[in-house]
């Protein structure tokens, strides 16, 4: 089935290239079979970097994308509500009926609240042509820039990792579980990490638990749309533990400030960063 579906996605990718983008709109697509899934509470940030192909989901499809710095909310089909962080598109069917699988394709960050369905109606989250997520009742973070991590926080997910063979390997995350993938080569390796610090965006602010400023510079760009200039390489050496705002890029900055005892000062689409005299 998933290469099946996979190839579907790459037979399409003309047609969704042709036509225009606005902010949300719907289009026909064909049938397709049934898919896993059902309750969860997920975050989702998919990096822009791996762009999806044309994907064929239902007789119409919905597309959502949010600017940079920009948040939004919306309500599924099946009544399912969603985050959206800046600098994200989201991609589903416009109806979902009771024997067909829900489906959404994500790239950027999204904080989902999942419904179960009483007929355990299948939910698969797509983030690249290689890797599936399968929603089994659970809370989870999904990140995905240059890499894709997957961090479990409670409950179970599985996660269908597509290798250069072309054999699917299959990895089952148990709670506190982070799994990191490449989409450039068939790498994998898990850790432990904080969940919150994951899916603190949603409430305007950021966790930072040993992170570094590199990791920081680079979530500035991916949400906002700014690089970083620096006097001082010498500061993506550092890490960081504690929070900082993030209502707007101006109240994050105002908060590095402090954390990092540096100066910030923004020009056209870039920050210029420089300690302080």
């Amino acid at each position: 089935m998933y290469n099946a579906v996979m190839e579907g996605i790459k037979n399409s990718d003309q047609k969704l290239r042709e036509q225009p983008e606005p902010n949300v709109k719907f289009f026909h697509r064909p049938f397709l079979k049934q898919w896993y899934g059902r309750v969860a509470i997920i975050v989702l940030s998919i990096g822009f970097g791996f762009m999806f192909r044309e994907l064929i989901i239902s007789p119409k499809n919905a597309i959502i994308i949010t600017k940079y710095g920009e948040k939004n909310q919306i309500r599924l089909p099946d009544g399912s509500l969603v985050h959206l962080n800046g600098n994200t598109r989201i991609e589903y069917s416009s109806h979902w009926s009771a024997d067909e699988p829900r489906i959404v394709r994500l790239q950027g960050e999204a904080y989902f609240s999942v419904i179960h369905k009483n007929n355990n109606q299948k939910f698969w989250v797509l983030t690249s042509d290689k890797i599936k997520i399968e929603v089994i009742g659970t809370e989870f973070n999904v990140h995905s820039r240059q890499t894709t991590s997957v961090a479990l926080s409670s409950g179970k997910v599985r996660l269908e990792v597509k290798g250069d063979s072309d054999q699917a390997q299959s990895i089952i995350m148990k709670p506190g579980d982070v799994v990191e993938l490449s989409e450039k080569s068939d790498a994998i390796v898990q850790k432990k990490i904080k969940a919150a610090v994951l899916t603190s965006w949603k409430s305007d602010k950021l966790l930072f638990d040993s992170t570094s400023v590199k990791e920081i510079f680079d979530l500035i760009h991916d949400t906002y749309g700014y690089q970083v200039n620096l006097h001082d390489k010498a500061i993506l050496q550092q890490y960081i533990t504690g929070s900082v705002p993030n209502k707007n890029l101006d109240a994050m900055l105002d908060g590095l400030e402090y954390l990092l005892n540096v100066k910030t000062t923004k020009s056209d689409n870039i920050i210029y960063i420089q300690a302080k005299l």
